[in-house]
């Protein structure tokens, strides 16, 4: 099975100016966990919820004045929509990351995430969930 099967798309993206309120205004809009932070044409980071709580609210900053590009994670991870899940899966388990950016022509076209991967493919979410579980107790 490949990515371009499992991927969300459109990718929700945003300027990696925009102020975190705006950023979570659009996640809740458009019902997302993520965005695609971007720069011109170019993607440039990825934010998250978690992103938002921990690097933001817990951090006691203010959302109308913290950027995107102020706590997003990059660079961001990619995989070509022709990768296999299994790939998917082993590059997620190898960074210990969520979410993948889909990646076409240098273009984000979508983004697969764990989720999308133990639907479809349970034993490749399993070694995930096992690889975040030892790093959990390591750390």
């Amino acid at each position: 099975m490949l990515v371009d099967s499992l991927m969300h798309r459109p990718v929700v993206a945003a300027d990696a100016r925009a102020s975190v309120r705006d950023a979570a205004r659009l996640m809740e809009r458009q019902r997302v966990g993520c965005l695609v932070v971007t720069r011109g044409d170019d993607a440039v980071g990825i934010v998250t919820e978690r992103d938002v709580v921990f690097r933001v609210v817990g951090a006691g900053r203010d959302p109308d004045a913290t950027r995107l590009e102020e706590i997003m994670s990059a660079p961001i991870a990619t995989v070509p929509p022709d990768a296999s899940v299994d790939d998917a899966a082993a590059l997620m388990k190898r960074l210990r990351i969520k979410r993948l950016v889909v990646l076409d022509a240098g273009e984000a076209r979508g983004v697969i995430s764990v989720t999308d991967i133990a639907y479809a493919s349970p034993e490749a979410s399993r070694a995930m969930l096992d690889a975040w579980v030892k790093q959990r107790w390591e750390d």
